[in-house]
């Protein structure tokens, strides 16, 4: 999973590059920390449930 999925351009469409986190968000999905909320979306506005910051952690490994 870990590894440039991107090709250098940004398949979440709900992230813009003028938003604070953007490049935390595709460092992340780049290196299979995170796959999203759907297929082309992250949910930046939604509350981050426990079991999920559980699992960011866990793939930080």
């Amino acid at each position: 999973m870990k590894g440039d999925k991107t090709n250098g351009e940004n398949p979440i469409t709900d992230v813009s590059a003028s938003d604070y986190y953007y490049d935390s968000v595709l460092w992340a999905y780049e290196n299979g920390i995170t796959s999203g909320t759907g297929d082309t979306t992250f949910s930046p506005n939604d509350n981050c449930l426990r079991g999920q910051i559980v699992t960011f952690l866990y793939r930080c490994e």
